[in-house]
């Protein structure tokens, strides 16, 4: 893994979580203010993660099977997943401190 993040859509969402054991997963819409607010910092938290865990983001707008699926009422909402399972979630705003201590605490 690097300090990438992936952009993933609804066809790449099962994949995506079988390519690691710790997965994050970004859910976020442009018109969604704090969701671009968060932008930067989960790139920064991408790259104090390296290879702890692969960052991933889906624009809800594009992938609204998704959501209702996972329940996702609002956003930005990250969602951590260990060996392909919700483990922990966060709704809102969430800083890159807060997105590197989510990942350790897996």
């Amino acid at each position: 893994m690097s300090d990438q993040i992936k952009s993933i859509t609804e066809n790449q969402y099962d994949s995506t979580l079988s390519e690691s054991d710790v997965v994050l997963v970004r859910f976020w819409a442009p018109w969604c203010p704090p969701c671009m607010m968060m932008q930067p910092m989960y790139k920064k938290a991408a790259k104090d993660i390296g290879d702890k865990a692969l960052l991933s983001e889906m624009n809800l707008d594009h992938s609204p099977n998704i959501a209702r699926k996972l329940g996702i009422r609002s956003i930005p909402t990250v969602v951590a997943f260990k060996n392909g399972e919700e483990v922990q979630r966060h709704t809102g705003l969430l800083n890159e401190r807060g997105l590197v201590d989510l990942v350790n605490s897996i």
